[in-house]
């Protein structure tokens, strides 16, 4: 099974180059920036399934690259880590937007951990919003093409629902332009 693109996000070589070949090892595809500007043109040119920041960074730190996401509307799951007389800073990012965060030096079994429980919330997150759609789908017995969103059209809606499992052929009439075509 093909595992998710991870892009590290870290200014320090060795810190980066370490949680990348982790990761690797793990299975995950991974792409590296060395700060948020990086970050930002990855994110734009091929989309992670998750972020893994250090907050203190040069040209663009971690949490300005959550703000950036979030102003450009861009869902990527953020993991930060920062060092360990920074957890208040970490406890900003999360408000922020990010949905962990790790002291380092990082534990690398708590990363992998962390990894897990992130991805899967994600999965679980996105299953949802099918189900959703799906429900939606549904509840509307295939009047998800129809575009009239005024009280009289809505209406007609209802009424077409109550009789939709009739074996019976319903009719809409109406000016062209007034939302009852598909």
């Amino acid at each position: 099974m093909k595992k998710t693109r991870i892009l590290v996000v870290d200014d320090e070589a060795t810190a980066r180059n370490g949680l990348a070949k982790l990761l690797q090892q793990e299975g995950y595809e991974v792409d590296m920036a060395a700060d948020g500007v990086e970050a930002l043109a990855s994110v734009s040119d091929k989309p992670p399934g998750l972020i893994i920041s250090d907050l203190k960074m040069p040209n663009m730190d971690g949490m300005e690259l959550l703000k950036q996401l979030h102003e450009q509307g861009i869902e990527v799951p953020t993991i930060v880590a920062t060092a360990f007389g920074e957890v208040s800073t970490a406890v900003a990012a999360m408000r922020a937007g990010a949905e962990d965060y790790l002291t380092k030096p990082i534990d690398f079994d708590a990363l992998l951990l962390l990894v897990e429980r992130t991805l899967a919330r994600e999965e679980i997150k996105s299953e949802a919003e099918n189900l959703r759609r799906q429900l939606r789908a549904r509840d509307k017995e295939g009047l998800e093409t129809l575009l009239g969103t005024s009280p009289a059209m809505q209406r007609v809606y209802q009424m077409v629902r109550q009789v939709a499992g009739a074996r019976a052929t319903v009719l809409i009439t109406g000016e062209s332009g007034t939302g009852k075509g598909e």
